[in-house]
C-alpha cells in the first residue's frame, strides 16, 4: 500500500502519480477511486484526524520495494503489517467481493442497515404483507469473522439467501 499525503494545490492525478513513483518507482497508467476512509483519533490506529483514500492503479514496471499479493482471497500479509492497514485490507477485499456480486446482479439491499464504523453486520431480511423488514443478527470486527458468521447462520435457516452482509457505509457486500 503505497501512500503519502496530498500536497496543497495538488490534483488527485498529480498526487497519485507522485506517490506511486516515489514509493514504488512504478509508472502510473491510470487509476480509479475506490473508497475514502475517515480515520479518527478514537480508533487509535492513526494520529490526529486523517482521511485515507484508496485507488485502483494500473501501473507499468517492477516495484523498487515491497511486493504484490492478491487481496481478493484471504491475503498472506506480513505479521508486521500495521493494524489500520489490516483494516483497510478488509475493506478493500469487501469492495472486490461486492463488485463480483454486482456483476451477478445480486446487489439489492444497499442502505437497509449499517454496521458500526470499521465493522461488518449480518442482517436477516424477512418478508411480510407490508414488505420486507431487516433484523440485525450480529456485528463483527473483521471481514473473515463476519463471513463465517454469515455462513453459520445460512446453515440453519430455511431460506439462507435471506441473509446479507453489509459494511459500515450500508453497502451490501454478500
Amino acid at each position: 500500500m503505497a501512500g503519502g499525503y496530498i500536497i496543497r494545490g495538488e490534483s488527485d492525478d498529480e498526487w497519485v502519480e507522485r506517490v506511486i513513483k516515489k514509493e514504488t518507482a512504478l509508472s502510473l497508467k491510470r487509476f480509479f477511486p475506490i473508497r475514502r476512509f475517515n480515520t479518527r483519533p478514537e480508533t487509535g490506529w492513526v494520529p490526529n484526524h486523517q482521511m485515507a483514500v484508496f485507488f485502483i492503479c494500473e501501473v507499468e514496471g517492477e516495484p523498487s520495494v515491497g511486493k504484490f499479493f492478491p487481496i481478493y482471497s484471504k491475503p498472506e500479509i506480513p505479521d508486521d503489517t500495521l493494524g489500520h492497514h489490516k483494516k483497510y485490507l478488509d475493506c478493500l477485499r469487501a469492495h472486490f467481493m461486492r463488485m463480483e456480486v454486482q456483476r451477478e446482479g445480486n446487489i439489492r439491499w444497499d442502505c437497509v442497515e449499517k454496521a458500526p464504523q470499521w465493522q461488518w453486520r449480518v442482517v436477516l431480511r424477512d418478508f411480510h404483507l407490508d414488505g420486507p423488514y431487516f433484523l440485525p443478527c450480529g456485528d463483527f470486527e473483521s471481514l473473515d469473522i463476519a463471513i463465517a458468521g454469515l455462513e453459520e447462520r445460512k446453515l440453519t435457516h430455511p431460506n439462507p439467501a435471506n441473509y446479507i452482509l453489509v459494511d459500515d457505509q450500508g453497502l451490501q457486500i454478500l
